[in-house]
């Protein structure tokens, strides 16, 4: 049998509500050389039956059970079973552009590029976002270059983190032993993004809007109550940075700074707005808990303050609740935004 050019690798537990929706987008790749190898992670509900009703119709998918693990689990098993030329990987409740694969596998090719990252589409609560990055495209990105503007960028920002928009190169994974971090609730994807960057020594930047990301209904509240967001980021925060990364400590210190406190910026507009599952109270105390932390206070002072300049009138005066804690001005803020929204849905309606 042919190598595959691409294995894609989708963890799957208790997806079947969407699940088709993932395969048939998959099926339709114009990329025929392709696998789909679909990691079971204990599922209690039809996603088995599902992949194995698809796997009798098409030779291209593969499917691996196992226990429930979790994502980085099932990840790590489906690069172990992977035979292409590069790894792909999605979310079960994802969908992907009937050309992606093709596209990006002939960048890939035609640059001889380690990693192809392009656009990841979100959609919550109805809504379309592209996450745009702003690299240089359609030019092969060296060491200094990936130095020079992906790094700085993965420090400040969170929204490189997806290894759904990228497609890496299996020979590198295979001779760094890239894997997952086992036992990580929140963000093995950036810390796989981080170990993988810090040693490729190419990568292109495609602007094709490729892969859609799917807020389930539901899943921001189960997250909210299941998974600590602001102690992932301080770990995130405070964990130290490797020695390859040729900016000052200053520099990075700074960067590090800034992605903090946009984090907990969103944080408290979600903890603030009403959300089943959660108390007032309990909400009410996870705000103070970040704004009253002396790690965000000491991102306060590192943030620098033309960049401060830089930010709409709503955040400059979040930040200003944050420096004096001020928990009354918060929510009297996020109470005026959603206001306005609101009145400006009604104008629109």
């Amino acid at each position: 049998m042919e190598q595959p050019k691409v294995s894609v690798v989708i963890p799957v537990y208790n997806a079947a509500d969407y699940l088709e929706e993932c395969i048939q987008s998959l099926l339709r790749q114009s990329l025929q050389q392709c696998e789909f190898i679909f990691v079971n992670d204990g599922s209690i509900d039809h996603s088995q039956q599902l992949i194995e009703a698809y796997q009798e119709k098409d030779h291209r998918i593969k499917l691996l059970n196992q226990e429930n693990h979790g994502v980085s689990y099932a990840r790590n098993n489906g690069i172990e079973m992977a035979k292409g030329e590069y790894i792909g990987f999605m979310d079960a409740d994802d969908t992907i552009k009937d050309n992606t694969y093709q596209h990006v596998y002939q960048l890939a090719n035609q640059f001889d590029s380690e990693v192809v990252i392009f656009h990841l589409v979100e959609e919550i609560n109805g809504i379309q976002r592209v996450i745009r990055y702003p690299f240089p495209m359609q030019a092969k990105l060296h060491t200094k270059d990936i130095q020079e503007f992906i790094i700085p960028y993965m420090l400040q920002k969170e929204d490189f983190n997806s290894v759904c928009n990228k497609i890496y190169r299996r020979e590198t994974l295979n001779k760094h032993r890239l894997k997952f971090p086992i036992n990580e609730v929140l963000g093995e994807d950036g810390q796989f993004n981080w170990s993988f960057f810090l040693c490729a020594k190419s990568a292109i930047y495609s602007d094709f809007p490729g892969y859609f990301y799917r807020e389930v209904t539901g899943s921001a509240t189960r997250n909210l109550q299941e998974k600590n967001y602001f102690l992932h980021a301080l770990r995130s925060y405070q964990r130290n940075i490797p020695d390859q990364i040729q900016m000052s400590s200053h520099q990075i210190r700074t960067l590090k700074a800034m992605k903090l406190l946009h984090q907990v910026l969103a944080y408290i507009h979600i903890y603030i707005l009403p959300t089943n599952g959660l108390s007032k109270k309990e909400r009410r105390q996870y705000v103070q808990t970040m704004i009253h932390h002396p790690v965000v206070q000491e991102a306060l002072r590192l943030y620098p303050l033309d960049k401060v300049r830089m930010l709409g009138r709503y955040d400059r005066y979040i930040m200003k609740c944050i420096k004096h804690q001020s928990l009354i001005g918060l929510y009297s803020a996020t109470a005026y935004s959603r206001w306005r929204n609101r009145k400006k849905g009604e104008v629109h309606s």
